[in-house]
């Protein structure tokens, strides 16, 4: 079975506590389900509050579900895009890479696509709350897929996720924002009943030299 994709990208740029400012629907390849959304933020001075990942936050963001080498390709990818367009590269990030996860993660067991959290917070709470993150500038892209045909690569493709995010203008702007230098990839996979659902979550941030 193939289902129709359809994927929604909304592109916020707020100060925290106010309403989105714009969104914009993206339709995807049809023969694949898949979705994403992006969000930036700006801190406010009490959410910039420095402290590494606890246990229990480096705990969920572990395990054989999540795909290690294809996020670090997809983090050479956005940066090789960077490059060529005079930008800095971004610096991989393991305390956003941890977030990263915990966001895909959450987003699979709740079953859920949408830039809050499964309780209805704000997703920037898993940097001020679950790691937390020092930041004076961070953003979100989200991407699923999921799909039941044996030749889709998706889930295992760098490039896959990559494009989804290069070829939707609210995403590509959060990839290329000159503020950031900073960057975290997560990408949670699992097999269940012959299907695959992989969900992929970028954090980027700006972070003080």
């Amino acid at each position: 079975m193939k289902k129709i994709a359809i994927a929604f990208g909304l592109a916020i740029s707020l100060t925290v506590g106010m309403l989105p400012a714009s969104a914009a629907i993206l339709k995807l390849p049809t023969q694949k389900s898949t979705s994403s959304q992006s969000q930036d933020i700006q801190a406010t001075q009490e959410e910039q509050s420095a402290a590494t990942a606890p246990e229990s936050a480096k705990k969920l963001a572990s395990g054989m579900n999540y795909l290690s080498t294809v996020e670090e390709q997809v983090i050479d990818k956005i940066n090789q895009e960077r490059k060529s367009l005079g930008l800095g590269e971004l610096i991989y990030d393991e305390d956003l890479q941890i977030a990263a996860r915990i966001r895909s993660r959450e987003l699979y067991k709740s079953n859920t696509f949408r830039h809050k959290r499964p309780n209805g917070d704000s997703w920037a709470t898993v940097l001020t709350e679950d790691v937390p993150y020092t930041f004076l500038i961070a953003g979100e892209n989200l991407c699923s897929t999921e799909y039941n045909d044996p030749n889709c690569k998706n889930a295992t493709s760098p490039s896959f996720w990559f494009n989804q995010w290069k070829n939707s203008e609210s995403h590509y702007e959060n990839m290329i924002r000159p503020q950031y230098n900073r960057v975290g990839v997560g990408i949670y996979c699992i097999e269940k009943g012959g299907m695959t659902y992989a969900y992929g979550t970028t954090l980027f941030a700006g972070v003080s030299e």
